[in-house]
């Protein structure tokens, strides 16, 4: 299963993070796929996150999961791409919702 997760580097007191496609099996700071982003939480500018969301999207698309501090950066930096996602995610519940009382009345 792939991740979409923060990967962390820099020195003592002073750490950056990737935002990096790995799987969830390799360590935190081992292999990756990809890298998609970075952030610095030490920069106090609106740049301090940065992300490729046409990366990121193609991710998703292929089953990728975002972790829970990689979804808050995200929907800071490219709020629109976590809105898109949620109603695809929504869109897909529904469609096999539908398909699973069709299913039902089948059967009957």
């Amino acid at each position: 299963m792939l991740k979409i997760r923060l990967l962390q580097m820099g020195r003592t007191n002073r750490l950056v993070y990737r935002l990096v496609v790995a799987d969830t099996r390799s360590p935190r700071d081992g292999k990756y796929l990809e890298m998609v982003g970075h952030y610095d939480p030490h920069r106090k500018s609106p740049h301090h996150v940065c992300v490729v969301e046409d990366r990121i999207r193609y991710w998703l698309d292929q089953g990728a999961k975002l972790t829970e501090k990689a979804h808050h950066l995200v929907l800071s930096a490219a709020p629109e791409l976590i809105s898109t996602m949620q109603k695809s995610q929504s869109a897909k519940k529904l469609e096999k919702a539908k398909k699973k009382k069709e299913k039902r009345k089948k059967e009957e």
